[in-house]
């Protein structure tokens, strides 16, 4: 009797582990033995740390294949045409539970947004009434206050870390391109810096609650449940409710009163654009213009923005800086295509000479170098899952059950030695500008900012923001790694974030 009770949890355990294990029919699929019994096998690698070297999937594909289940319902691939097979228009457009622990409950209510949001039709209707306000042409209305900014951020740079033309002390590199990126996109959303360049501090400490954010984003990610048993738990939320246990969240409110004050503002130019045209602005115009009255929330396509719509971009530029330091050939080569524009060429912000979209948009040395860091070192690890249709879909020849979790992990895709050479660890831009034919199908074969109509919404303002930012840093300072020997470490989390990235500056104009 008394072994009863131990008896039935392990028999129960036992059948639970077994029906993961044979679920779907996707034993068959070849990966990991522990993953195809639990989700705890991908929890135990996201809370890992690593290096870009170091890269769990990469590996994972490396040793059973293209096609590889990682969970109890989850195949991943690794072949770059199944792109358009799970994202294209014929693959499926349902997103994955996953997407759903990236929503913030706030006074223990749940709001959808348009990265966490499940629901399709509801997906497609916001996306259309704000799409225009992330165009090609949109962006360079924007591009002014970006060059605000980077005058801020070298400013800063120079009066704090650097005593004439003499090398600087030690500085973290990674801190002030976030703090960039972040007033940039606070800067453009509401029309004011939240204030982190200029203080030279995190302000409330938001990048450090954004950051653990992320860090609990991707082990949730990896098993949703742990989302609710934990932040979305029914009785937590239930408290939330009540004003017990409500966690404090600064940024919120900081957006909430920038939006109201942004929104009296265009209320009294009744909708007419004046000097300055922002985010929220034609968030709002999106709103009034609504001809077919869907309903549409202003505000919390603007908390979208400010939560996460800086990180990728920070993460990336530290990649290319990173990178290029590691690489001094390549530092060379660039820095001699940047001192190649003459000032006339360059916009004056302040006391700083800034480049155009325009003039980075013809430097191919640049596009190199950024387009190999995007590469190496992909800004997101969470493989965009999609579910797959009831009638199920072949994906590269292999017949995929319905309701089966499918997706690609960027950092995988990104080394296919068949597109991108038998060098695909080594930082190498030059590979760009071989082969016009061989670049384009490298182009079609990177997945940063995701694809199809879930792909990142911002990502025109972002690459806005590097390809200004990189050369207007190189012409203005020189910098150089404190370890040059050291690989860098990365957190663990949803965003492949630097441990640290101390660098020396000297001036150079």
């Amino acid at each position: 009797m008394d072994l009863l009770i131990p008896t039935i949890l392990t028999v129960s355990l036992a059948i639970y582990l077994l029906l993961n294990k044979f679920h779907n029919g996707l034993h068959r699929i070849p990966g990991p033995l522990c993953a195809s019994f639990t989700d705890f096998w991908k929890v135990w690698y996201a809370s890992r740390g690593s290096n870009h070297r170091n890269d769990t999937y990469v590996d994972t594909h490396r040793e059973y294949g293209d096609i590889v289940r990682i969970g109890p319902n989850n195949v991943v691939f690794a072949d770059p045409l199944a792109i358009q097979e799970i994202y294209g228009t014929k693959g499926s457009q349902q997103k994955s539970p996953h997407y759903d622990t990236f929503s913030m409950p706030v006074k223990g209510h749940q709001f959808p947004s348009l990265l966490s949001s499940l629901d399709q039709k509801w997906h497609d209707q916001q996306r259309k009434l704000i799409n225009t306000a992330f165009s090609a042409t949109a962006i360079l209305k924007y591009e002014p206050w970006v060059d605000d900014t980077i005058n801020v951020l070298l400013r800063e740079l120079k009066s704090r870390f650097l005593v004439g033309k003499g090398q600087s002390e030690s500085l973290e590199l990674y801190t002030w391109l976030a703090y960039f990126a972040a007033d940039v996109i606070s800067d453009l959303t509401y029309g004011q810096r939240t204030g982190f360049l200029e203080t030279g501090t995190d302000v409330l400490g938001i990048q450090g609650n954004v950051e653990k954010v992320f860090q609990f984003w991707l082990l949730f990610a990896q098993m949703p449940i742990l989302d609710r048993l934990t932040f979305k738990n029914p009785l937590l939320l239930f408290l939330n409710r009540h004003g017990i246990m409500e966690s404090k969240k600064p940024l919120l409110s900081i957006v909430h009163r920038h939006f109201e004050a942004r929104k009296k503002i265009w209320e009294e130019k009744d909708g007419r654009e004046g000097d300055r045209v922002t985010l929220i602005d034609r968030f709002l115009q999106a709103q009034r213009d609504n001809a077919e009255k869907v309903p549409m929330p202003p505000e919390r396509h603007a908390v979208t923005m400010v939560t996460a719509g800086s990180e990728t971009t920070a993460i990336t530029l530290a990649s290319i800086f990173y990178f290029l330091m590691k690489n001094p050939e390549c530092y060379t080569r660039l820095q001699e295509e940047v001192d190649a524009i003459t000032p006339d060429q360059l916009h004056t912000a302040g006391d700083s000479m800034v480049f155009p979209w325009r003039v980075a948009q013809t430097m191919p040395y640049l596009d190199a170098c950024i387009r190999e860091a995007m590469r190496l070192h992909p800004a997101q690890r969470i493989p965009h899952n999609r579910v797959v249709p009831e009638a199920g879909l072949v994906i590269r020849g292999q017949f995929i059950p319905g309701s089966t979790e499918v997706g690609i992990y960027p950092s995988v895709l990104h080394r296919r030695k068949e597109v991108f050479g038998d060098d695909v660890e080594t930082y190498r831009p030059e590979r760009w500008l071989e082969d016009s034919q061989k670049t384009e199908r490298m182009k079609a074969s990177m997945f940063t900012f995701s694809y199809g109509k879930y792909n990142c919404l911002g990502q025109n303002i972002s690459r806005l923001e590097i390809y200004k930012l990189v050369p207007s840093v190189m012409r203005a300072l020189q910098l150089q790694l404190k370890h040059p020997d050291r690989e860098w470490e990365l957190k663990p989390g949803a965003f492949a974030m630097p441990k640290e990235l101390p660098v020396y500056l000297n001036g150079r104009v």
